[in-house]
């Protein structure tokens, strides 16, 4: 349970704090988070995993794919500059959105 350093492969200023993974809820994390433990069981999509990832002001992720063409990945900014270049950005082929 509790946010950890699993995702420092993506890059430095990257941290997680995992809901669900391939089968299992985290017993502690599901307490610290019920409402969106409870949103993802009653939407009835089947999870691979379920997490939230921080990242420290100005870092960035590598061009990367997730493991397979069949899964939605699904990105919700919490805390999000409101103006300047910092702003939050998210590249898909020779696509990018910014919000």
């Amino acid at each position: 349970g509790a946010l950890t350093n699993d995702a420092a492969g993506y890059g430095v200023g990257w941290s997680t704090l995992v809901l669900y993974d391939r089968g299992s809820w985290d017993d502690e994390n599901t307490k610290l988070f019920p409402q969106t433990s409870r949103a993802i069981l009653d939407c009835g999509i089947p999870a691979c995993e379920v997490f939230f990832a921080s990242m420290q002001p100005g870092s960035s992720i590598a061009p990367h794919s997730d493991f397979t063409n069949f899964v939605l990945t699904s990105h919700l900014g919490l805390v999000i500059p409101k103006q300047g270049e910092k702003r939050c950005k998210l590249t898909i082929g020779d696509e990018e959105r910014e919000w």
